[in-house]
């Protein structure tokens, strides 16, 4: 998973634990972003409606074929804002239903702080619709209501020294 942000670019790499690499544009390393962090077992119940997707778009055959690790990755997403800060989503339930843990890093690299945040929606085959951007200090959200309309839901970030 990679991202660019004005001039630097960001590769995260799952199968290191969790580990962001920060390249500048020539491709030379600045800095390297690691951070303790807690497995996540993989859900029964999330394999079981995965496999049932797999099974009615592409049959018995390709499930059968499926294999899950035991846990899942680190990280599942990133986004930076218009200061350089990273902001980092793992597979941590959030505070509230539907919600995720996000980790802060700062432009340098340093860990700030966390935010639970409510912008993912499942769609089929564990594909994400992940509505959410930060610019300005203030964080645009989607959500999605019970009738099934989204909603945009802006947060305004204030950042302590």
């Amino acid at each position: 998973m990679f991202g660019v942000y004005r001039k630097k670019t960001f590769l995260l790499k799952k199968e290191r634990g969790y580990e962001i690499s920060v390249y500048d544009l020539e491709g030379n390393l600045q800095r390297k972003v690691r951070k303790e962090y807690t497995s996540i077992n993989i859900s029964e119940e999330h394999k079981k409606k995965f496999l049932k997707e797999i099974e009615s778009v592409a049959g018995e055959e390709l499930r059968k074929k499926v294999y899950f690790p035991k846990y899942w990755p680190p990280f599942r997403y990133f986004f930076t804002d218009d200061n350089g800060r990273l902001f980092v989503m793992t597979y941590e339930k959030g505070k509230n239903l539907n919600e995720y843990e996000y980790d802060i890093f700062n432009s340098n690299g340093v860990f700030v702080g966390r935010i639970s945040l409510g912008n993912i929606q499942e769609i089929p085959l564990g594909e994400l619709e992940l509505g959410v951007k930060a610019k300005s200090n203030c964080l645009y959200c989607l959500r999605e209501k019970e009738s099934g309309y989204k909603k945009l839901v802006v947060y305004k970030m204030r950042w302590e020294k």
